[in-house]
């Protein structure tokens, strides 16, 4: 059999193995999500899908892709016209600009079994023809052109660019200058899906980002654990080989320990089956805590929140013994609860999971809190904490931080807005500024090595750091 041949017909297999797989999902599966989506596609507009590590953003946007017709009834534009195209920018070659359109071309190719012949062919020209081009002219005219033709379809793209975050790591400004000028020329037709682990003001490097925050920044949903319908369809799905099935009773317990959480279903169904079923159920949060794959999972969970949203859950936690305060009550748990985290029943609120919840208890390190300062006093807190050690230095510094935060300070600033008036400029350095700040994370930083509150940035011509109120994720 020739070689495009048995090619073609492995590229078929594929197709239908990924086709069955999706369709096992409900037509409603995360319709919620999927409703919000839409309604940014109905308006053209870009934005970041966000969720914590394990929580189901990969899924959720892969079976967009595969499902489009999930979006059907919340679309008001004619579905026929919504193209959409998963775009893995993580595989780049190398950082050139010609690797990234080649990609992008590459991208469409992958996906152009869902157009009609005519355009199967140009994008298959388009693509066999620039693949190994290195002048970004090419690939740029091929790209251009292909985004014209779309235009004049009265199409509506959406590229999907799954782990953008881990992208702009490693990205230049370059190339998300192009991305945005892209979306720019042909705003209306093009937009993009984000998704990350964490939202734009918490990037590594905001500076690369930049180009894109204000068309990402717009719209932000953050994805939660799976609704009861949801869960127990993905319970049914991990549990099919069990003999016996698992009772409704023994359902309910293990949504209730899970939360619905996508990674912890999956987990803690298969330790069900070879080990749960046999134990009492008042065992079975303990047994769990004990499973390194289960401690993996949540301690990737408490990682990819904030200090603040930490110390929040910590005292929602122990909330029998002492109640959360009302900034906690009225600032943080409704982010939480945006995240999936935390629920509101009857004015009381809820650690989604019992697993996570009781790990919140064992925890070690329990989040610090945010640093504020007080507008009556002038004294700094961290969480419910006066930082009464700071020296006036440090404490003057600390000061200017909470007034001016999330913004990339660098070292003349900091020297101007923190330095005693009576010290010489001679006296103060790039290197006295540095130890002053180690002194400051002795202080509040839960690992100094790893700062999550001061963050070094390296820019030019000095870089400085960056101060996070609210102790930025360490995940």
């Amino acid at each position: 059999m020739p070689a495009y041949k048995a090619d073609s017909q492995l590229s078929r297999q594929i197709t239908q193995a990924n086709q069955h797989r999706w369709q096992r999902y409900p037509d409603t599966y995360r319709m919620p999500e999927v409703k919000t989506i839409a309604s940014w596609i109905n308006k053209g507009e870009s934005g970041c899908v966000v969720g914590v590590p394990g929580v189901g953003r990969s899924t959720l946007l892969d079976f967009i892709y595969h499902r489009p017709e999930a979006l059907t009834p919340y679309l008001t534009v004619p579905p026929e016209h919504v193209v959409i195209i998963p775009i893995d920018l993580n595989i780049l070659p190398d950082d050139t600009i010609a690797t990234l359109y080649r990609v992008i071309l590459r991208a469409f190719y992958g996906a152009r079994k869902q157009f009609d012949n005519s355009l199967q062919q140009i994008i298959s020209d388009f693509y066999q023809r620039h693949a190994a081009s290195h002048d970004p002219f090419l690939p740029q005219s091929a790209l251009l052109e292909l985004l014209a033709l779309f235009q004049a379809r009265e199409a509506r793209l959406v590229w999907i660019l799954n782990h953008f975050d881990e992208f702009l790591k490693t990205a230049t400004l370059e190339m998300t200058r192009t991305l945005r000028s892209l979306r720019d020329s042909y705003k209306g037709t093009l937009c993009y899906l984000a998704g990350m682990i964490t939202d734009m003001a918490h990037l590594s490097d905001l500076e690369v980002g930049r180009p894109l925050h204000h068309i990402l920044d717009v719209n932000v949903y953050w994805v939660g654990s799976l609704n009861k319908t949801d869960a127990n369809h993905m319970f049914r799905r991990e549990l099919r080989t069990a003999v016996p099935a698992p009772t409704a009773e023994e359902i309910q317990s293990l949504w209730h320990i899970t939360g619905g959480y996508p990674t912890l279903i999956k987990i803690v169904a298969h330790w069900w089956m070879t080990d749960g079923r046999q134990q009492d159920q008042y065992q079975w949060i303990e047994t769990l805590l004990g499973q390194r794959n289960v401690q993996y999972r949540l301690m990737c969970l408490w990682d990819g929140l904030t200090q603040e949203e930490q110390f929040a859950l910590s005292e929602l936690q122990k909330a029998g013994l002492s109640p959360p305060s009302e900034k906690v009550l009225h600032d943080t748990l409704p982010d939480l609860q945006k995240k999936g985290i935390c629920y509101r029943e009857c004015d009381n609120w809820h650690i989604f999971s019992t697993l996570f919840s009781t790990y919140v208890a064992k925890v070690e390190g329990r989040g610090r809190g945010r640093i504020w300062e007080d507008p009556r006093t002038g004294e700094l807190f961290q969480g419910r904490t006066a930082l009464t050690k700071l020296t006036p230095l440090e404490r003057e510094t600390l000061r200017f931080f909470t007034q001016y935060p999330h913004v990339q300070h660098t070292y003349t600033n900091i020297f101007e807005a923190a330095w005693p008036e009576d010290v010489q400029h001679a006296s103060a350095s790039n290197e006295s500024i540095q130890q002053m700040i180690r002194g400051i994370r002795k202080k509040i930083e839960p690992n100094p090595a790893k700062p999550v509150y001061v963050v070094t940035w390296r820019g030019q011509p000095e870089g400085g750091y960056q101060f996070f109120p609210e102790g930025r994720p360490s995940g």
